[in-house]
């Protein structure tokens, strides 16, 4: 493999240059002969990019002192449909955010990296443990790499602190959904309120798709239907509960989307109609959800958090197959991963314009400017490769780094962590059977649908589309998996 040694260079995402913390910091003069660019392709920021150039200038300043190649940042919608349609548009892709890797890898899309990896690419084992870099081999060859973030799912609840406060409501009294009922009961008969907004569904390991799950507490790995558990029909009958109550709010949709509409619930909550929402549970929840919602929100934990393939290494950055500079492609890559400058540039934009230190290490809007007045908004730091090289916002610990990898490793992990299912025989089984499951969904989780009637339909239609085949079929890659990587085990403990 050719190997190229790079001093110096220019990244530019749109015209945005990098730098590397730990490399040379030697400046030399480099002719634009000597410059590659890598074309890499992100999920599109939420927030104001005006900015965006000057926020470039900086990085170039940076990316000069340590490579010799150029970054070119394209943004796309962070789906299969979004990625599709980019690569037809564009011919330069190197570095690709991706969703549903076994997807890509069948497609074609993705190069393997074990050999990339070893070659240029040494830094990021320092920063990913061996054991999530097993989250992106695809029968046993190394296509994806995890980004270095929360790893597991946990679901609480966010709410607005200032009515916790003026009913005088303990948080650490708010451990159970239970106790949740508690609170919105007693907040929506002081206010002309919507009490929660609940459309999601409880942790499990959905195995890649839903169809044919495993439960949280499920050891043997036995692949089944979530819709026929005890845990979903309790799940959608505390819905239905909290609409005949007065206590859920409901955005009535055609078809089901697996989250809220956040910027929708953002804006209730700015405009005082929401007192609440389900909220996937991390450690620094509290400023990230009160940064977006713009009113401060405080949260709690109800489900402890479960590490699955999906929660873990839902997009993971790889090589596009076509890419022309594969090796530069991937220094670019442990680069991104590595260094603490460009991270914070891409992050946060430039300190004393977009962001300023505060007396206690974190950072903050600059005095007398709020978010409408900041020109440089990126708010999906989770895209990058590492964002935990960057720095704190206020109200964040500062020890968040450590909370977030002590949430990971404490998690429960599932068997089945990854595993990644094909669905290649049992395509169009999966397209009806989720269809019918959107459909359904969407009744169930706005508490428009009384359980014990319209479960039963739902569960019989699945079975006439084929879940019980895709069930069987999953259930038989799994057993397989499970097999090998006893194997894989066995003989890394015989090598060692």
């Amino acid at each position: 493999m050719k190997r190229m040694y790079k001093i110096i260079g220019a990244v530019i995402l749109l015209g945005i240059g990098v730098s590397y913390i730990g490399h040379s910091d030697e400046i030399l003069t480099h002719s634009q002969d000597d410059i590659v660019t890598i074309h890499m392709a992100i999920g599109k920021p939420t927030g104001n990019m005006e900015d965006f150039d000057k926020v470039s200038e900086a990085v170039n300043e940076r990316t000069r002192e340590a490579l010799g190649m150029e970054l070119h940042l394209d943004f796309y919608d962070l789906n299969e449909a979004g990625l599709l349609e980019y690569l037809s548009e564009e011919q330069n892709v190197d570095l690709l955010l991706v969703p549903e890797l076994q997807e890509q890898v069948q497609k074609n899309i993705l190069l393997p990296l074990d050999e990339l990896l070893r070659e240029e690419g040494q830094d990021i084992y320092d920063v990913i443990a061996p054991a999530y870099m097993e989250l992106g081999k695809v029968n046993g060859r190394q296509y994806g790499i995890v980004l270095n973030r929360d790893m597991a799912s946990a679901y609480g609840v966010s709410m607005r602190k200032d009515l916790i406060e003026k009913y005088d409501i303990d948080l650490e009294e708010i451990q159970t959904w239970e106790d949740v009922e508690n609170v919105l009961e007693i907040v929506t008969e002081g206010e002309e309120i919507y009490g929660i907004a609940a459309d999601t569904l409880m942790p499990f390991d959905s195995l890649g798709n839903s169809l044919g799950v495993l439960m949280s507490d499920e050891k043997e790995m036995k692949v089944v239907n979530y819709y026929e558990t005890e845990e979903f029909y309790n799940w959608m009958k505390r819905i239905r509960s909290w609409k005949e109550k007065g206590y859920l709010y409901t955005k009535e949709t055609v078809r089901y989307k697996s989250m809220s509409d956040r910027p929708f619930l953002y804006e209730l909550l700015r405009e005082g109609q929401l007192f609440s929402y389900i909220v996937k549970y991390k450690p620094g929840i509290n400023a990230q959800e009160s940064k977006s919602a713009g009113r401060e929100l405080v949260s709690v934990m109800i489900e402890d958090p479960i590490m699955t393939t999906d929660s873990s290494a839902s997009s993971q950055y790889g090589i596009y197959s076509g890419s022309q500079h594969p090796e530069e492609a991937m220094e670019m890559l442990n680069f991104l991963y590595t260094d603490e400058k460009i991270t914070n540039l891409l992050c946060w934009g430039l300190e004393g314009e977009h962001y300023q230190k505060n007396e206690d290490g974190t950072i903050s809007y600059p005095d007398g400017k709020d978010e409408s007045e900041i020109g440089y908004n990126f708010n999906l730091n989770w895209l990058l490769p590492n964002p935990y090289l960057a720095y704190v916002w206020e109200g964040d610990d500062l020890n968040l780094e450590e909370e977030l990898h002590l949430f990971n490793e404490t998690a429960v992990k599932s068997p089945a962590l990854g595993f990644a299912f094909d669905d290649s025989d049992v395509r169009l089984e999966c397209e009806v059977t989720s269809g019918i499951v959107d459909m359904y969904l969407s009744g169930f989780l706005c508490g428009a649908f009384d359980v014990d009637e319209i479960l039963p339909k739902m569960i019989k239609e699945l079975k006439e589309s084929g879940i019980d085949l895709i069930i069987e079929e999953k259930q038989r890659q799994l057993n397989k998996w499970k097999e090998q990587k006893k194997k894989r085990i066995k003989q890394s403990y015989q090598y060692n």
